[in-house]
């Protein structure tokens, strides 16, 4: 598969917690860093999670809309420089 992305994030919305993933490296590589972290799920820890990933140097993240926990994620989110791309994954099948 093609890198086309260099620092991305994966985000698994949960009811009381939210699971984050970025695959960091360059283009060229098959073999990108992964770092995870988990944050719970109040306005305060959805604000800190922000400042990590950017922090992190992300440019997209990428998230799912199980339910309706992703919504202020969402909305915090947005207010950002990020690129985000939310996925429902009830669809794809």
């Amino acid at each position: 598969m093609e890198v086309m992305i260099e620092t991305c994030c994966g985000i698994d919305v949960h009811q009381k917690s939210i699971v984050f993933c970025i695959l960091d490296g360059p283009l060229d590589t098959n073999n990108p860093k992964k770092i995870q972290k988990k944050f719970g799920t109040t306005t305060l820890a959805l604000h800190n999670a922000l400042d990590w990933v950017v922090k992190n140097h992300v440019t997209h993240v990428f998230f799912e809309s199980t339910g309706q926990y992703w919504l202020p994620l969402f909305n915090i989110f947005s207010d950002s420089n990020l690129v985000l791309a939310l996925a429902n994954l009830q669809t794809w099948s």
